[in-house]
């Protein structure tokens, strides 16, 4: 059988691979394997591009398993994959059963059992059977945390001679179900059990937005007129911000360390690094300064200078 040369991606390793695949062909030559370090039980596929640049998937030994005849593919997660037809995105499994139709207007992924999709300007989720647990009827969506997600509903309001766009943000369950309304101008998503908020209307002196945060029951922790800025919580802590200074509260919305740095980190480790005058040092979760030691913290750790 006369080898195929493919084009690789192998998103664990971040490498392309390019390689023939097949095979022993009419000169008894063996075709190349893919070397994968994470070989397990399960079936391992490789999204791959043929010559006609064409996608489809491959196993560790370079064979076809899902034929190339896809425009764009993603990786598998969860068992399933996203795949691109006529610039429309649908979902196949790993015998290549087509799971929805290719009807989606962005690449996705699964996530403990649900999709996130985009269709005629909306989101909604689909399960893995295909259904569209949540139809698309959202302006704007955040991917689900700790079994909620945020979502948007954007409405036009009009003023006088003036019309506006207003975005309005709550969360739902995994049915859809709307567990905290949809009234705020701007959340995040739930960390360690609390979701940061905003209302447009609540503003500070120097027109910054007063932010709070509410539990999983919408029940607001603290008053809007304190902090303008509040990071999502990690390790029990989060930063605020409050007159350009940074400090640190907990789950009760008690300020633990005063907002009197330039900039900080979250918590992590048992341990934040914090700027004051020029300088960066460690805190404790009590704010007492500790020896500096070897950095353990990545980007996703950063509190941004805002």
């Amino acid at each position: 059988m006369k080898n195929k040369i493919l084009t690789v991606f192998v998103a664990n390793l971040g490498i392309w691979i390019f390689f023939a695949c097949g095979q022993k062909d009419s000169s008894g030559n063996m075709a190349t394997e893919l070397e994968s370090k994470q070989e397990t039980s399960e079936l391992k596929l490789y999204p791959a591009t043929d010559s006609s640049g064409e996608w489809g998937f491959i196993d560790k030994h370079g064979n076809e398993v899902i034929p190339f005849k896809y425009t764009n593919v993603g990786s598998f997660h969860e068992g399933f994959a996203s795949v691109c037809l006529d610039e429309k995105w649908g979902f196949i499994d790993k015998t290549g059963r087509e799971v929805t139709p290719c009807k989606y207007e962005h690449e996705s992924f699964f996530d403990k059992g649900l999709a996130m999709v985009y269709r005629n300007d909306k989101y909604g989720w689909v399960d893995t059977t295909g259904r569209e647990v949540i139809p698309c009827k959202y302006d704007g969506a955040y991917l689900f945390s700790e079994g909620l997600a945020a979502v948007m509903i954007g409405k036009v309001h009009h003023r006088g001679y003036s019309s506006f766009y207003h975005s309005y943000w709550g969360f739902i369950d995994k049915t859809g179900q709307e567990i905290i309304p949809i009234k705020y101008s701007s959340v995040s998503s739930f960390s360690e059990g609390f979701a940061t908020v905003t209302d447009d209307y609540t503003f500070s002196a120097s027109w910054d937005i007063y932010w709070t945060f509410i539990d999983k029951t919408g029940r607001q922790m603290l008053p809007y007129s304190r902090y303008t800025i509040i990071e999502s919580f990690s390790e029990g802590l989060a930063a605020v911000k409050r007159h350009g200074n940074w400090g640190f509260i907990d789950t009760t919305g008690f300020e633990v360390i005063p907002c009197k740095y330039d900039k900080v980190k979250s918590f992590f480790d048992g341990v934040a690094e914090v700027k004051l005058d020029d300088s960066w040092f460690w805190i404790d979760k009590s704010g007492n300064k500790v020896s500096r030691r070897q950095q353990t913290m990545d980007d996703n750790y950063f509190v941004p200078d805002l």
